[in-house]
């Protein structure tokens, strides 16, 4: 049996894996990706519709409460192109305002 993986797949399996470091993240691969793809599928690359459409339920494998406050406020929440709803962004600043011993 053939197996056929897309890359989208791949992404699934690389996030999911509890090997994948948060720092590998934190990076935005999965951002860079995700635009990339916009860019072979011909969309807007400028519009987070579109790129939320791309990564699918990726987004909900990656574990955004592990990374640092400040990374994720400058890398995830204010990025010029959003990869999370506004509901999902302030649930996440909500956790990161709450003491970590209280978490």
């Amino acid at each position: 049996m053939k197996l056929k993986f897309t890359m989208l797949s791949l992404s699934k399996v690389t996030v999911k894996s509890n090997k994948v470091k948060v720092r590998h993240i934190k990076h935005g691969w999965l951002h860079r990706w995700g635009k990339a793809e916009m860019g072979r599928q011909r969309m807007p690359k400028d519009n987070p519709k579109y790129l939320r459409s791309v990564l699918e339920d990726v987004i909900y494998l990656v574990r955004f409460p592990l990374m640092d406050n400040s990374d994720y406020s400058r890398k995830v929440a204010l990025a010029p192109i959003r990869i999370l709803t506004a509901d999902e962004r302030i649930e996440l600043r909500d956790y990161f305002d709450i003491d970590p011993d209280e978490r």
